[in-house]
């Protein structure tokens, strides 16, 4: 597992590290930066009304991109990454508050994921279980 902690963020190696690091520090959430990925995020581990049920899903806020790597794909991997991630520990990915509509557009149309009407049409959520 490959972390270290930074002025209360977490600098993760790699995505597949979120959920261990998560867990051997006895966190739900936290702001988490992702070199590789050239980003940061505020990230949850935790359980939310998806659909009709309660589910397990890792969600995903306040993503920051750094400037000069905007645009060239860095967000799309990351994204790929963690739904592979949620799809072996059985989680739903919840992304939230897309304000950004080209973002929301290619998330609902592209990437299999349903907007969360009822609480925040702003967010989004797929289950990684269904479309691998």
């Amino acid at each position: 597992m490959g972390y270290r902690v930074l002025q209360g963020k977490i600098i993760l190696d790699d995505v597949d590290d979120l959920i261990p690091c998560f867990e051997k520090l006895g966190l739900r959430s936290a702001w988490v930066s992702l070199p590789f990925y050239h980003l940061s995020l505020y990230a949850r581990i935790t359980r939310r009304l998806l659909g009709d049920d309660a589910q397990d899903s890792i969600d995903v806020a306040t993503v920051d991109i750094d400037p000069g790597h905007r645009s060239k794909g860095n967000l799309r991997r990351f994204l790929t990454r963690i739904e592979h991630v949620a799809d072996e520990v059985n989680r739903f990915v919840y992304v939230e508050c897309v304000n950004n509509k080209r973002l929301l557009k290619h998330l609902t149309t592209k990437r299999g994921y349903v907007q969360a009407i009822r609480s925040d049409p702003y967010s989004v959520w797929r289950d990684t279980r269904a479309t691998g």
